[in-house]
């Protein structure tokens, strides 16, 4: 089959530069050296014999010069795995890890996107998937009693942190796998699931959007995706990825019951955060906001004609860095952007725009109450007390622009904030002002 990815020559090329390191990151995990250990396998011929074949197949994929499935080095490592008496389980683990090196490389190149990075996500699972498969026919093959005693199923969801569900739609009935069970850090045998419960586990922002992906898969008989946040008792955040099938009866009508998958892609969550984050403020990066325009804004017009922008600078940052450190400096925007990301909206995107420079994006906005709001915030933000400094006192300029006929790209939005900000830094800084449509 196929895979098409949109990626660049340069995506592919930092990647094959990166080969060596890669591999070695795989081979060199801790999980990986105790499967190799554990079965007397030569980590060096590991690495040259397969190790370097699989990943030079990855990449004749993403060059288009191979299609998924058509690997014989996967087939011979296989075959030597399966002579070595590797389980299943293990070769779970040899693949996530494979799949973590790999991903971990690629987060850190600039041209990532987030549809790229869902394709090459997706690329692994798709092969992963064949590659269990072709090796359990082995088992199935040869080792049926091998697989009766070794292997188990819920072993391997434990290791790749996913879980199996059934919903008995007719009978209201929901069964989990013990992973889904881990997944909810719940106590099995004092707990009886349903669909009801379950959904007192989500996230209180994404009940709702669960509800109708579940609801919707059903009534247009599609299979069910979604993404979404588990919000667990002592306040931490998971997040997951569920998949399901809904099967119907003979006549196609009534549904009866949905078979679906849930994975923990928290850690990955992680990993997106390193790439799209700024590290000292917490805010999202310039290189999200990239991504946030090309996946909402097809050729990056604004259809949206309610949606403002601001852009906030805070003032004689420079002499703060001079005066008392850029350790100093670094407390001052830290507070400042914990700040401005408090006292907006839940679906306001605040992005560290420059180095004192932060950018705000305000969906289905209107222009006066985002005045309003950011003339309070700039108000406030003079009265912050910092850790040890209490001495110090700092004022913001804001410019703001909103979507119009005239500025109905990002690129024109963004430019009319920017002239909006000069205006606020040249008539004596600590104001905002508003370019007028």
């Amino acid at each position: 089959m196929k895979v098409e990815i949109d990626i660049d020559y340069k995506t592919v090329n930092f990647l094959i530069t990166n080969k060596s390191t890669i591999l070695n990151n795989w081979i060199n995990y801790k999980d990986v050296v105790n499967v190799l250990n554990l079965h007397d396998v030569n980590s060096k011929i590991f690495k040259n014999n397969y190790a370097s074949g699989i990943f030079d197949y990855f990449i004749s994929i993403l060059e288009g010069k191979s299609e998924l499935g058509d690997c014989p080095v996967i087939d011979d490592y296989l075959k030597f795995l399966h002579n070595k008496e590797i389980m299943p389980h293990e070769l779970f683990i040899l693949c996530v890890h494979f799949q973590k090196s790999m991903i971990t490389f690629f987060l850190k190149h600039e041209k990532l996107t987030y549809e790229i990075y869902d394709d090459f996500s997706d690329l692994f699972n798709q092969n992963f998937n064949g590659v269990l498969a072709k090796f359990e026919l082995l088992f199935k093959e040869k080792d049926a009693e091998i697989i009766k005693q070794k292997y188990t199923l819920e072993e391997a969801q434990r290791i790749a942190h996913i879980g199996h569900w059934e919903f008995d739609i007719t009978s209201n009935k929901l069964s989990w796998s013990n992973e889904v069970y881990n997944i909810f850090e719940i106590d099995s045998s004092g707990f009886d699931p349903s669909y009801e419960s379950f959904l007192d586990m989500i996230h209180p922002d994404d009940k709702l959007k669960v509800n109708d992906a579940f609801t919707k898969s059903i009534v247009t008989k599609t299979p069910y995706y979604i993404e979404h946040r588990l919000l667990m008792k002592d306040g931490r955040i998971k997040y997951v990825v569920e998949r399901g099938k809904t099967y119907y009866d003979n006549m196609n009508l009534n549904p009866i019951r949905t078979l679906g998958t849930m994975q923990d892609i928290t850690q990955t969550k992680k990993l997106q955060d390193k790439a799209f984050k700024d590290p000292l403020t917490g805010l999202y990066n310039r290189h999200y906001l990239t991504n946030y325009i090309k996946n909402n804004f097809a050729s990056n017009r604004l259809y949206d004609s309610n949606l403002t922008l601001a852009i906030c600078d805070i003032d004689h940052f420079k002499s703060i860095n001079d005066n008392y450190g850029h350790d100093v400096g670094d407390i001052v925007l830290k507070g400042i952007a914990q700040y401005i990301k408090n006292n907006v909206r839940d679906n306001d995107l605040v992005y560290r725009y420059g180095g004192e420079e932060f950018l705000i994006i305000f969906p289905y906005s209107n222009i006066d109450d985002i005045l309003s709001r950011m003339e309070k915030i700039r108000i406030e933000i003079n009265k912050i007390k910092y850790e040890s400094h209490n001495n110090i006192h700092c004022t913001i300029s804001i410019g703001i622009a909103s979507a119009s006929d005239q500025y109905n790209t990002f690129e024109k939005l963004i430019k009319s904030a920017d002239e909006a900000l000069y205006r606020s830094k040249n008539t004596g800084r600590n104001k905002t002002t508003v370019i007028e449509n």
